[in-house]
């Protein structure tokens, strides 16, 4: 940013410009988080599609099946609670359908998808 900035001083700095100057610095691609965030145009409907669970010998083995519809790619975190605890892994978004797998002393009481709420989910109560 402060390349963008130094290089620009003074001239009008375009949502292109900040694509360019980030693809440059990392490599990264940052056009479909451009196009949902600042243009609107990308989205990602996020919702936790299954859970399945098991017992095991230390207590319970959950399968939580998360999918994605849309276009936008986002991480997000998926959280199991149960009774004593919150376990939580971050699913890359980079599939339209993912597996997580959380291992935990008790039955899960919720499953939440993004609980921070970060992704721009227009249907965030699936």
């Amino acid at each position: 940013m402060r390349a963008l900035y130094e290089a620009r001083a003074g001239q009008v700095i375009t949502t292109d410009d900040l694509e360019e100057a980030a693809r440059a610095a990392t490599g990264i691609d940052i056009g479909p988080y451009i196009a949902s965030f600042v243009k609107g145009e990308s989205r990602a409907d996020l919702k936790g599609a299954r859970v399945e669970t098991r017992e095991t010998a230390k207590g319970v083995h959950t399968t939580v099946t998360v999918q994605r519809d849309g276009e936008l790619v986002l991480p997000a975190r998926v959280q199991v609670e149960t009774e004593h605890r919150t376990v939580s892994a971050v699913w890359n978004g980079e599939t339209p359908e993912a597996q997580l797998e959380f291992d935990t002393a008790g039955e899960p009481i919720a499953v939440t998808v993004d609980p921070e709420g970060f992704v721009p989910d227009p249907n965030r109560a699936n």
